[in-house]
């Protein structure tokens, strides 16, 4: 009777057939596993492993965007803890119109650098690295914003994150932000350079990425 593949593996085995199924014929679980735990170079910066944070809000933010001692705390325990690299939750790049459904921390004026500084500063200690998560307000309408002004808010979001010692921002292209409705032929329906084809669908997001690098 022919064997069939367990539905749910073990970390064991699925390192095992992976090698088998690659031809790899020096399989060592240990050998395999020391690489998370091996530093990684991405330009120019290094991380003390590969361990990542991914972007999730944390809960501790606050509707007033500002950075509270708990969510201080939030994140040098996960750097005490050994995560190498941690994504910020979303962080706004405009205030909300009618102020945000959820609390979001804010990077649309400079009073908050000083916060977020001092969150940067509480990982270094332990050799972590920190992205802030930049995203524009949920209520933005693809059809009727003005892509000018989303790229220039992005583009001062990035220098305060510099300001507030960032290893590097991560443009924030999910959960249904500007990015994500215009990326989408579903809910981008313009008819100028920011829709019809992918092309133009992508084209702020590249605009952006190129304003930030110069």
């Amino acid at each position: 009777m022919e064997r069939k593949e367990p539905l749910v593996r073990t970390l064991d085995e699925t390192v095992y057939y992976g090698a088998i199924a690659t031809g790899n014929s020096t399989y060592n679980l240990q050998g395999t596993m020391a690489d998370l735990f091996s530093p990684l170079v991405i330009t120019g910066k290094e991380l003390p492993n590969r361990i990542v944070m991914a972007p999730v809000p944390s809960g501790y933010a606050n509707a007033d965007g500002f950075v509270p001692d708990e969510l201080v705390a939030h994140y040098k325990r996960l750097a005490a803890g050994g995560v190498g690299l941690i994504i910020s939750e979303p962080i706004l790049i405009a205030r909300a119109a009618d102020g945000p459904a959820v609390n979001h921390l804010g990077l649309y004026h400079d009073a908050f650098i000083p916060g977020l500084r001092r969150l940067s500063n509480s990982i270094r200690p332990y050799h972590g690295r920190l992205l802030l998560s930049l995203e524009a307000p949920p209520e933005l309408d693809p059809l009727s914003v003005n892509p000018v002004l989303v790229c220039r808010q992005f583009l001062f979001a990035a220098w305060r994150a510099l300001a507030a010692g960032a290893d590097g921002i991560m443009l924030s292209s999910a959960d249904g932000g500007i990015l994500h409705q215009l990326l989408s032929p579903l809910t981008n329906q313009r008819g100028d350079q920011y829709g019809l084809v992918l092309s133009g669908r992508i084209r702020l997001a590249l605009e952006i990425i190129d304003a930030i690098r110069t």
